[in-house]
């Protein structure tokens, strides 16, 4: 369902001093494209939504409850999907509080 990974870095000016983040690029789920790095700001995060549309919202809610079954990750979750007017939904919160939502 993920497509490959690479990871580089790359230095960023910030406050008058270099800072080097380590940034995963780029990162595929389907035909969506999108850059994660490791920098973490809480407003952000918890304000920051990511919406993926795919064609079968169940197989993705089996898939995210098997990852967070095997493993530990403090504060992410998972909503059963449920359906507003034709289009099945599912919304899943990953550690640090960005909501992926997928869309059927």
């Amino acid at each position: 369902m993920w497509g490959s990974i690479r990871k580089c870095r790359i230095k960023v000016k910030h406050s008058k001093r270099n800072i080097v983040h380590q940034i995963i690029l780029p990162s595929r789920l389907g035909g969506a494209v999108f850059r994660l790095q490791d920098y973490y700001v809480k407003d952000w995060a918890e304000n920051f939504m990511m919406k993926f549309d795919v064609e079968d919202v169940d197989a993705w809610h089996e898939h995210v409850r098997h990852v967070l079954a095997q493993t530990t990750y403090a504060h992410a979750r998972v909503a059963e999907p449920e359906m507003v007017g034709d289009t099945k939904i599912l919304h899943v919160w990953d550690p640090c509080g960005v909501l992926l939502i997928f869309l059927q």
